[in-house]
């Protein structure tokens, strides 16, 4: 069966342009294949953030602990490192899963296309670094268009207002 196509004359089209609403395209360290768009007026970022920070320290803290449980004796040592690369494996896949869930974006691949999101840098995780760099440009974001509310207010009330 074909499916019919309906055709809608072009007179009768209203374009509507909310293009102010796309969402914003970051390149992380100046890497043309590491760009990911992120709506950074997306008020849902701190729910999302706060549903998954304790998540992600809790993760952090079960990398480090890897080992336990793990026999001591030498012949196990294949077994051991197999079980370690599968429980770090799993730590950072939930890690990805969790950034990626904050930003609302496939930040993970993008940011970190290598290593792992408990990778310590200047004693500072991975993720840590990510989120952070991430969060701040949510925050200039809300300051700026926090200002622009203020003023389109101020317009409108201004001439109900004697000051």
């Amino acid at each position: 069966m074909v499916e019919d196509k309906i055709l809608v004359p072009q007179d009768d089209i209203i374009d509507i342009d909310l293009s102010v609403t796309r969402k914003k395209r970051f390149r992380f360290n100046k890497d043309n294949n590491c760009i990911v768009e992120i709506n950074t007026s997306d008020m849902s970022i701190m729910k999302r953030l706060a549903d998954s920070i304790e998540k992600l320290q809790d993760l952090q803290e079960r990398a480090g602990k890897i080992a336990d449980g793990l026999s001591d004796t030498e012949n196990d040592a294949t077994a051991n490192l197999k079980t370690m690369s599968d429980r770090l494996a799993a730590v950072d896949a939930e890690m990805r899963s969790l950034i990626d869930y904050i930003f609302d974006a496939n930040v993970s691949e993008k940011a970190a296309p290598s290593g792992s999101m408990y990778d310590p840098f200047d004693g500072v995780f991975r993720y840590e670094h990510i989120i952070n760099a991430i969060v701040a440009q949510f925050e200039d974001n809300m300051q700026s268009e926090y200002r622009k509310i203020e003023k389109n207010m101020r317009a409108h009330t201004d001439k109900y207002v004697k000051r």
